[in-house]
C-alpha cells in the first residue's frame, strides 16, 4: 500500500507542477533551437538497449536502461553491456537531452528534461519523471497513454535534432518530398508543398531582410555544395558551388529594393526568388546549376536549408526557416 501511495504522491506532484503553460513553452523552447542527439535506443527481447552517442553521431558504448537499480546520479539505471551479447537488436527511438528551463528549476523534473522520438512515426515524447523503474511521459489527457507534443516535427540532420511547426510531404513513383517549416516573429509561414504562404501579421511594409539558402547531398551520384546568400535592399545575391570537383563563386548585382508590401505573394517572391524574375534588375553573369543538368537528373538525394530574417518600418522581426529534402530513385 504504501509503494502505491508513493507513486500517486509522485505523480501529483509532478502534474501539479505542470502548469496550463508548460507544454506550450515546451513547444517554443525545441523551436527555437537544434540538439544534439545522445543516443539510440534498441529493443533486444524485451530489453532496452541504449547506444550512446558522441558529439558526431558515433557509438561510444552500449548501456541496458534499468540494467541495475536507479540512483540519483544514475536515474534511469545504466548498466554497460557487450554488443556481442545482445541478441536481434531492433532499432525504435532516439533520446535527446534538451534542459528545458522550466525543468531545469523543479527538482522534480531537473534528471528527466528528455525528449524520446518515436523513429518509426517521428512523434516526439517527453519524459516528466520516474518511480521506481515505471517512466513517465507527458500525458496530455490523464488516460495512462503517453501522448506526443502536438504540432512538433522531428527531423535527423546528421547527430543533430531539429524540430519544426509544420510538415508536408509528397510520394511519386521516383520522387519523395519532405518540407519542414518553423517561422516566428511578425512573419508566420505555411509549409505546404507547391503553396509556400507567408502572412505578416503585423501588415507593415518589410525594409530588411537577409536570406541564405544551403543545399548539400548528390545528384547523378555527383556531390553537390552550394550556400546562396540574398540582400535583396542592397541588390546582391553571391553564391558559392560545388558540384564534384568543380567550385566557383560569384555574385549578381539587381536593383536594390526599398520596402516590399506585406501581401504574401510579395514576401513569397522577396524571400524564395533568387533574382531570375527581369522585374528584379539587370544580373551580372549567371551563378546557379546548368538546368540542363538538373532536368536530366537520373537519382537524387539532397537537402536544401533556407533561413529567413527580416524587419519591418514598425521595428517587428520575424525569422523563418524551411528545410526541404528530395530524393529521386533511379
Amino acid at each position: 500500500m504504501k509503494r502505491y501511495i508513493h507513486i500517486l504522491i509522485t505523480v501529483l506532484v509532478i502534474s501539479s507542477s505542470l502548469y496550463g503553460g508548460y507544454l506550450d513553452e515546451l513547444r517554443s523552447y525545441l523551436l527555437s533551437r537544434n540538439f544534439i542527439i545522445n543516443g539510440e535506443f534498441f529493443l533486444s527481447k524485451g530489453k532496452w538497449i541504449f547506444a550512446n552517442f558522441k558529439k558526431d553521431g558515433s557509438i561510444i558504448g552500449y548501456y541496458q536502461l534499468l540494467g541495475t537499480s536507479p540512483t540519483n546520479s544514475n536515474p534511469f539505471g545504466w548498466k554497460e553491456v557487450n554488443l556481442s551479447q545482445i541478441p536481434q537488436m531492433q532499432s525504435i527511438g532516439y533520446f535527446i537531452r534538451v534542459d528545458f528551463p522550466y525543468d531545469m528549476r523543479n527538482p522534480f523534473l531537473k534528471l528527466y528534461s528528455w525528449i524520446y522520438v518515436d523513429k518509426k512515426r517521428g512523434d516526439v515524447y517527453k519524459l516528466i519523471g520516474a518511480d521506481k523503474g515505471i517512466f513517465k511521459y507527458y500525458d496530455n489527457n490523464l488516460d495512462g497513454v503517453p501522448d506526443p507534443i502536438d504540432g512538433i516535427y522531428f527531423y535527423k540532420h546528421g547527430n543533430e535534432a531539429r524540430f519544426y511547426s509544420c510538415k508536408d510531404t509528397l510520394q511519386f513513383e521516383n520522387y519523395s518530398f519532405e518540407k519542414y517549416g518553423k517561422s516566428r516573429g511578425n512573419i508566420a509561414y505555411s509549409c505546404k508543398i507547391g503553396e509556400d504562404r507567408f502572412v505578416d501579421q503585423n501588415r507593415s511594409f518589410i525594409n530588411n531582410a537577409l536570406v541564405s539558402l544551403q543545399i548539400e547531398g548528390s545528384i547523378n551520384k555527383t556531390r553537390v555544395f552550394a550556400k546562396i546568400f540574398k540582400n535583396p535592399f542592397k541588390g546582391l545575391v553571391a553564391v558559392e558551388r560545388i558540384y564534384g570537383r568543380d567550385y566557383s563563386t560569384c555574385t549578381k548585382k539587381l536593383k536594390p529594393l526599398t520596402r516590399v508590401a506585406p501581401e504574401s505573394k510579395n514576401l513569397k517572391n522577396l524571400f524564395l526568388v533568387w533574382g531570375d524574375k527581369e522585374k528584379e534588375g539587370k544580373q551580372e553573369g549567371r551563378c546557379f546549376f546548368d538546368e540542363k543538368n538538373l532536368q536530366k537528373m537520373q537519382e537524387a538525394n539532397f537537402t536544401m536549408l533556407t533561413n529567413i530574417s527580416a524587419s519591418d518600418e514598425a521595428n517587428q522581426s520575424a525569422r523563418v526557416e524551411i528545410l526541404e529534402r528530395v530524393v529521386k530513385k533511379p
